[in-house]
């Protein structure tokens, strides 16, 4: 037994059980940021549409003012 009074077998098998539940944080850490990015990315392509309309839209009311001038 060492100064904690635990066997160290029991102490081996508790640090397995630690990295085996860090893992599986770790995991769904790693998927929940993956599932954070689709959902930024989905978000970014519609801002990139919503420009490209605004941008187009400009682009005519500037071309038919430029017309009545």
């Amino acid at each position: 037994m060492n100064e904690y009074g635990e066997n160290p077998i029991d102490k081996i098998k508790l640090l397995e059980k630690i990295i085996e539940e860090n893992a599986i944080r770790e995991s769904s850490r790693i998927a929940n940021l993956e599932l954070e990015k689709e959902e930024l990315k989905k978000k970014l392509r519609t801002l990139r549409i919503e420009f490209a309309i605004l941008q187009k839209n400009l682009e005519k009311r500037d071309k038919d003012t430029c017309q009545i001038c």
